[in-house]
């Protein structure tokens, strides 16, 4: 792993490849949005994440960044959610007519986080990201796009709970 690393990894415009020397190992676990992936533990502690397609070569593209700033920076309101509707592991999924179980996923519904996007974008064609703190493999929106982002989300997304796979079949295009 860590020859593939060495040889193919490719870090985002803005963070720093880790020297081999580095890394102590690699092992499997989650990632940020409950996603399986590849981690690198540090021989400083810390742990960074290592997705399979970044060890083949392949970068995120600027689409994929931006919706990542997109999410990042209204993670607080999806956590509001769920402290606010508390999971409830045996009410009926929406979608697919199942318990939602403890793997459940909060869904963005009527309109689509996709729509939220399109329509908070003709406003702001030019937004700006920038790569988050060091250490934070993260990208986040510039000001003022940030602010408006999240008024605008907060104003217009119905957020529902739906069980993993109703949230997989309710976004298939």
């Amino acid at each position: 792993m860590k020859y593939v690393f060495q040889e193919y990894y490719t870090p985002d415009p803005g963070q720093e490849k880790y020297p081999i020397k580095d890394i102590d190992r690699f092992y499997i676990g989650y990632g940020q949005y409950n996603t399986i992936c590849f981690h690198m533990r540090l021989k400083n502690g810390e742990d960074d994440v290592a997705t399979l397609k970044r060890l083949s070569g392949e970068n995120r593209t600027q689409h994929q960044n931006l919706h990542r700033a997109l999410r990042t920076a209204i993670d607080s309101q999806i956590e509001d959610f769920k402290n606010l509707y508390k999971l409830d592991p045996t009410r009926l999924c929406p979608i697919e007519n199942i318990p939602l179980g403890t793997d459940a996923q909060v869904d963005h519904h009527n309109p689509t986080f996709k729509e939220l996007v399109e329509e908070w974008m003709k406003e702001n064609p030019n937004l700006k990201i920038k790569w988050g703190p060091t250490g934070s493999s993260i990208y986040l929106l510039e000001e003022p796009y940030h602010t408006s982002w999240v008024t605008f989300h907060h104003e217009k997304a119905e957020l529902r709970w739906l069980s993993k796979e109703g949230n997989k079949k309710a976004h298939r295009c």
